[in-house]
C-alpha cells in the first residue's frame, strides 16, 4: 500500500478529496492530514508518506515554502499539487518544483484517478533505480572485499575499517558471528549477490567457476548458526546437475578475520577425498582441519593439484585430461 497525506486549509475540500480517493480502487493507505504547510511539514515527518496531496495557497506556510522545506526529507516521494485556476504563480512553481503532477479545482475521479496513478508509477520507477544502484555498488564492494580476503596470508593488509564507509556491507560489519563458503561453481549456481537473508555472494577473483559465499548472524541464532545454516543453503543447489561442492568454515566473530575464515574453508576443500561425492562440507573453529591431511585415496602433493581438483569439480574436461597428464609425467618422474 501507498501512503498518502492531505493538506489543505480548506476542511471540506480535504474531506472531499480523501473521500474521492478512497473510492478509487488504487492501492493506497490514508494516513492523515493537516489545514497548513506548517502542520503538514511535522505531518510528512512523523508518518513519511509516499504520496502528499496538497494545495498551494496556505496560511502560516504556503505550499511552494512547503515543497522547498520538504525537497530533501525524502527523495522518492511524490507530490500532487491542487490548485485554483487564479493560482498561476503558485503552479509554475510547483512545475519547477518536478512535481508528480497537478489538478485544478474542481475536479473529477478520473482526473484524482490518473494524477495518482501517475504517481504510484513514480514511486515504483524511483525504487527499481534506487534498487539498481544499491545492487551496482554492492557488485564493486564485494569484487573488493572479495580480493582482500582471497591475497596470501602475508600479502594481506591489515584491516582498517574500510567495510565501515560501505553502505552496501554495513550489514556484515554489524553481524554478530559470519562463517565463509567457498563453492566450485560459478556465481549463477547459488542465484544473486545476495541470494538469501543473510548472505552475500561473490565471484572468486582468480577462478571463473568458484564462489564465494558469506553467512552472517542474520541467518539464524546460536553459536555455530551462522555456519550451519550457511551450510544448509549450499546444501540445496546444485551446478552442472550435480549438487555443489563446497566447503564452510567455522564460525568467526571479527570483520578483519574474513581472510582467515576464508583460508579455513579453502584448505577444507583442498584437503577434501579425491573420491569424494560432491556436497558440503564444514570445519569447526575449533578444530580447522589439518594442514596437509591426507589418507591413502588423496592426491599426493603436487603443484597444480588445485587445477585439477577444480577442473574435475566443474565438469572441465579438456582442462581436467592436460593436467591428469601432467600429474602422470609427474609420477614416473618421482
Amino acid at each position: 500500500m501507498y501512503r498518502y497525506v492531505v493538506i489543505d486549509d480548506e476542511m471540506l475540500i480535504r474531506k472531499n478529496i480523501i473521500k474521492k480517493t478512497s473510492s478509487l480502487e488504487l492501492p493506497l493507505a490514508f494516513v492523515g492530514e493537516a489545514g497548513n504547510g506548517e502542520e503538514g511539514l511535522e505531518l510528512l515527518q512523523r508518518e513519511e508518506p509516499g504520496i502528499v496531496l496538497t494545495d498551494m495557497r496556505m496560511p502560516v506556510m504556503d505550499g511552494v515554502s512547503l515543497l522547498q522545506s520538504a525537497a530533501a526529507m525524502s527523495p522518492g516521494r511524490q507530490w500532487i499539487v491542487i490548485s485554483g485556476y487564479s493560482d498561476f504563480e503558485y503552479t509554475r512553481e510547483a512545475i519547477n518544483a518536478n512535481v508528480a503532477g497537478y489538478i485544478l479545482k474542481p475536479f473529477d475521479r478520473q482526473e484524482l484517478h490518473d494524477v495518482l496513478t501517475k504517481a504510484i508509477r513514480l514511486i515504483e520507477q524511483h525504487r527499481r533505480d534506487h534498487e539498481a544502484r544499491l545492487d551496482t555498488e554492492l557488485k564493486l564492494e564485494l569484487a573488493n572485499l572479495s580480493i582482500w580476503m582471497c591475497r596470501k596470508q602475508s600479502d594481506t593488509p591489515p584491516y582498517s575499517g574500510w567495510l565501515q564507509e560501505s553502505a552496501a556491507l554495513r550489514s556484515l560489519c554489524a553481524a554478530q558471528a559470519f562463517a565463509v563458503a567457498v563453492a566450485a561453481a560459478d556465481i549463477s549456481a547459488v542465484g544473486s549477490h545476495r541470494p538469501a537473508p543473510g548472505i552475500l555472494a561473490m565471484a572468486h577473483p582468480e577462478r571463473a567457476e568458484a564462489a564465494i559465499l558469506i553467512g552472517t548472524s542474520a541467518l539464524a541464532s546460536g553459536p555455530g548458526a551462522a555456519s550451519g545454516a550457511l551450510a544448509s543453503f549450499l546444501a540445496g543447489r546444485t551446478f552442472a546437475s550435480a549438487p555443489i561442492t563446497a566447503a564452510v568454515s567455522g564460525e568467526f566473530h571479527r570483520v578483519s578475520d574474513l581472510p582467515a575464515a576464508y583460508r579455513q574453508a579453502v584448505e577444507l576443500l583442498e584437503n577434501r577425498p579425491y573420491r569424494a561425492e560432491p556436497g558440503v562440507i564444514s570445519a569447526s573453529r575449533d578444530n580447522p582441519p589439518p594442514a596437509g591431511a591426507a589418507d591413502e585415496h588423496d592426491i599426493p602433493v603436487w603443484p597444480q593439484t588445485n587445477e585439477l581438483l577444480f577442473a574435475i569439480e566443474s565438469g572441465r574436461v579438456d582442462e581436467a585430461e592436460r593436467l591428469s597428464g601432467q600429474l602422470f609425467d609427474y609420477f614416473r618422474r618421482q
